[in-house]
C-alpha cells in the first residue's frame, strides 16, 4: 500500500505494525485518524481497478476500519 508516500500526513504520524492474512495494523496518532482512515481506505478499495492486474476484479474490495487503543479493544471506525 502506497500510503508512505502520500504527501497528505506529513510528517508521518503512523506506522504498519502488523499484517495478518488480510488486515493491516497501524499505529496511528489520534489527531491524525480521520484522514488516516479515509486515505488507506480509499486506496485499498481502489485496487480493485489497479493497472498491474491481468483482470479487472469482479468483486467490490470492501474495507472495514476499525479503532481502539489495543488490538483487543477495536470497534468499527465510523467515517465522518
Amino acid at each position: 500500500i502506497s500510503v508512505k508516500t502520500s504527501n497528505i500526513l506529513h510528517p508521518p504520524l503512523f506506522r504498519l505494525i502488523a499484517q495478518i492474512h488480510d488486515e493491516l495494523l497501524f499505529e496511528v496518532e489520534d489527531s491524525q485518524i480521520p484522514e488516516f482512515s479515509a486515505l488507506v481506505k480509499r486506496r485499498m478499495e481502489s485496487l480493485q481497478q489497479a493497472k498491474g492486474l491481468k483482470e479487472q476484479l469482479k468483486v467490490p474490495l470492501k474495507v472495514i476500519l476499525a479503532t481502539g487503543k489495543s488490538w483487543g479493544c477495536m470497534i468499527e471506525f465510523q467515517e465522518m
